[in-house]
């Protein structure tokens, strides 16, 4: 330690001592906030669980899973008047936008991976087929009266691109509920560790503690004893003198041929 210190005032060292407590505590609680943050409810891990959530909702139900729009189909073909299949051909149309609307969102949203991958890529295609089916093609021969054309469409076009758009859409649900297990598990570990890592980082700030507190006290009774053998005239508590010192004096005043002086004379006088 450095001779400032241990020269310094004892209203210094102890307040040294209470400022490096403060220190240590204050680093020891931003770990923990640290660890709070990174774990708590809308911290990152819960962000990443309720983002694969939010792609589950969107699939099932709708919008980002087309059965409500393959349904409506079914229901424009068994139509009984130009209001009904207009109704319907409206619906078709309002399901058709907020699906894209949802793809855009999601292809912006997501994280390059599998799961990206799965429901803005590989569901979409056959999405659009089946849409631009639905739209261009199925509508227009509903509209003209030919329930036959419309029917063939169907089967043909509509059906199949459904049928690629769901296998799409259940593996990605699969995919999605492997992530949360993943992120749910890492949120679990690193509770863990962080919980851990407070309880050594606590113990070795302990320690420090207690070896600083240590040394300042002993700096502080070296401190203060030589100024109690200055008030106490450096001798036994009662102003004689001891050893050494003592038998020095008596023997300088035998030398002179005076008798040896008292010590306490002083006092007395």
């Amino acid at each position: 330690m450095s001779p400032y210190f241990r020269n310094s005032r004892t209203a210094v060292k102890f307040g040294s001592l209470a400022l490096v407590f403060l220190l240590s505590f204050c680093l020891y609680g931003l770990y923990c906030i640290n660890t709070v943050t990174e774990v708590k409810i809308n911290g990152p891990y819960y962000q990443r669980i309720a983002q694969s959530k939010d792609v589950i909702a969107d699939i099932l139900p709708p919008p980002e899973y087309l059965v409500e729009a393959y349904l409506t189909s079914f229901q424009m073909l068994h139509s009984q008047s130009q209001a009904e299949l207009a109704s319907l051909s409206a619906k078709a149309a309002k399901l058709q936008g907020e699906y894209l609307a949802r793809h855009v969102y999601w292809e912006s949203a997501l994280p390059e991976g599998p799961l990206k991958q799965g429901l803005v890529r590989t569901s979409y295609g056959p999405a659009r087929r089946m849409l631009k089916s639905i739209d261009r093609e199925f509508i227009p021969a509903m509209q003209a009266g030919d329930k036959a054309k419309a029917e063939v469409i169907l089967k043909t076009e509509i059906q199949p691109a459904y049928q690629e758009h769901r296998e799409a859409i259940d593996a990605v649900v699969e995919l999605a509920k492997k992530r949360n297990l993943e992120d749910e598990s890492r949120a679990a570990v690193a509770v863990a560790s962080r919980t851990y890592g407070q309880i050594a980082l606590g113990l070795f700030l302990f320690f420090l503690l207690s070896i600083f507190s240590s040394y300042v006290v002993q700096q502080i009774e070296a401190a203060t004893l030589p100024q109690d053998d200055r008030i106490m005239g450096k001798g036994n508590g009662t102003g004689a003198p001891d050893g050494a010192a003592g038998a020095a004096s008596a023997a300088r005043d035998g030398a002179d041929g005076r008798a040896p002086r008292d010590p306490n004379d002083k006092m007395r006088a």
